[in-house]
């Protein structure tokens, strides 16, 4: 299973990246960026990838690749769309190319006009893995007149896999999905191997932005175990896995069983964090005995 998050490899400046045509709104990014782990350094390339660019097509926002070869096994369009920079805790997703004669592309899809889009293209082939440098889209620049996605209070269901997530300690600790889910057809796992070691996981799903959306009052997740019992306590941090850190740690542990409970974390409970900054949601999980704990529909309470 892919993890997308942890500590982050630095690319060198995308400028030496030609620009064969201009797009509205597009670019090459020139700064110092950093990718997510599952980027290997040696497969970033500054030649193959010049005419990747987003543009408006009927609508809707594509990222497409003329030229792209044909015999490509894959093409993949990470993007995330944030304030550009948080580069440690970014909240990267991937959306699969349509490989055709004409080369690749694929829809991305939009919830904010103004909100900038980071995104890069990984290409796997017959013997190797490579991956362009770095671009952002201005949507709304770009010509897209309306989001083409409405935003939606749910934030993951673990329908499309555990990106998003990691597990921040023990470094040797996985993550499953797992077809015991509350609603759908996944949830995610997490196993404590015993007692005394806490395992603890966290995502980039919660973002700052929809915290302060109007009449959000925090966020939400069920959990139960497969067997046996345990407890979980929550962190909502800012700034993640930077000089910068702050954590807002709930006090109280969570006692998890058999049965699905919600946890509901209002704000109240970190309000001296800088809200707009909020990039990464800590759970930490103790098992009475090996145990597995398992997580499902974690959404944004709204009142």
């Amino acid at each position: 299973m892919l993890i997308v998050l942890g500590w982050l490899r630095v690319c060198q400046p995308s400028q030496a990246q030609p620009v064969t045509k201009a797009f509205p709104g597009d670019g090459w990014i020139s700064n110092r960026v950093k990718f997510p782990t599952f980027v290997a350094g040696n497969s970033i390339r500054f030649t193959g990838f010049e005419q990747v660019h987003a543009e408006v097509l009927a609508g809707r926002l594509r990222i497409v690749w003329p030229g792209a070869s044909t015999n490509l096994t894959s093409a993949t369009v990470w993007a995330s769309a944030d304030t550009l920079g948080h580069w440690p805790a970014r909240d990267w997703r991937r959306f699969a190319m349509i490989i055709s004669t004409n080369g690749a592309d694929a829809v991305v899809p939009v919830e904010d006009l103004e909100l900038p889009l980071a995104y890069f293209v990984e290409a796997a082939g017959p013997a190797a893995t490579n991956t362009s440098l770095m671009r952002s889209v201005l949507p709304g620049d770009a010509g897209l007149e309306l989001p083409t996605r409405v935003f939606w209070n749910f934030l993951d269901g673990f329908e499309d896999g555990a990106d998003g997530w990691k597990v921040a300690s023990p470094t040797n600790g996985v993550l499953k999905l797992t077809e015991l889910a509350r609603t759908g057809r996944h949830a995610l796992t997490v196993t404590v191997s015993d007692s005394r070691t806490p395992v603890s996981i966290g995502t980039t799903r919660v973002r700052g932005r929809h915290l302060l959306r109007p009449g959000v009052e925090g966020v939400s997740v069920w959990l139960r175990t497969r067997r046996g019992s345990g407890e979980a306590r929550f962190a909502v941090v800012a700034q993640a896995f930077t000089t910068n850190e702050v954590r807002a740690i709930f006090p109280a542990d969570f006692p998890v069983s058999t049965e699905w409970r919600k946890v509901e974390l209002l704000k109240s409970g970190f309000a001296k964090l800088p809200l707009t900054e909020v990039d990464f949601l800590s759970i930490e999980f103790r098992g009475n005995e090996p145990t597995e704990f398992i997580l499902d529909d974690l959404e944004l309470i709204s009142r």
